[in-house]
């Protein structure tokens, strides 16, 4: 197996699998050193962040962050403390935008069509499995950046 295989291969298990360093650089045929110094450099960490973090789960947080701030509002009906009462209308207005760009944001379905993809390539077309995660990978990298 090439360098470029065995980098490939090592972060399509850092990112896919639950597999820790020790398993991945053994499996690989790396030291646990070059394993870290890869996902270093080319930000694996980020990337399986990415992964991880659904649009449902974010916008499951941020509609329990809505209903606390709900209910926080409610129980200061009668307070004639303002300044309190703004603070919790404008964090109610930030959580409302989060909300509606999550709910437009596309990166999830992106996520979500590439993992299905990579795995039907890896099944059918092994031999393109390499160009295609690289491929998938630097899009969703290049999308993420655009929406921050």
């Amino acid at each position: 197996m090439s360098y470029t295989d065995k980098k490939e291969k090592a972060r399509a298990l850092y990112i896919n699998s639950s597999l820790n360093m020790k398993d991945i650089a053994s499996q690989v045929g790396v030291t646990e050193k070059t394993l870290r110094k890869w996902r270093d450099e080319d930000g694996w960490e980020n990337l399986k962040e990415l992964k991880t973090i659904t649009r449902s789960n974010l916008l499951q947080d941020a509609y329990s962050q809505l209903k606390q701030i709900n209910n926080d509002i409610a129980s200061q009906v009668g307070v004639t403390d303002s300044k309190t009462r703004k603070i919790l209308f404008d964090a109610k207005a930030v959580l409302g935008k989060e909300i509606d760009r999550l709910s437009d944001s596309p990166l999830h379905v992106y996520i979500g069509v590439f993992d299905e993809m990579i795995n039907w390539v890896g099944s059918n077309h092994p031999k393109e499995l390499k160009n295609i995660t690289s491929m998938a990978y630097e899009f969703i990298e290049e999308v993420n950046k655009r929406q921050k």
